[in-house]
């Protein structure tokens, strides 16, 4: 696990937080869409995830889906 996680700050990641409409669906378009999503987390507002970065600018296309 260590080594996981030392591979993934060296590459770089981002910590976003899925809010509004549908969050659920959001998650599911993005696993089914093949971006890696880790430390998944329901809040009050949506969910938080974290994602590589060069998964993190696709995002947009699943977001406006939702």
């Amino acid at each position: 696990m260590f080594i996981l996680k030392f591979v993934r700050f060296v590459l770089g990641y981002v910590l976003f937080t899925a809010t509004g409409g549908f969050p659920e669906r959001f998650i599911n378009l993005c696993t089914r869409n093949g971006v890696p999503l880790w430390d998944l987390s329901p809040n009050e507002d949506g969910a938080t995830a974290c994602t590589t970065v060069d998964h993190y600018k696709g995002l947009r296309r699943h977001a406006r889906r939702t």
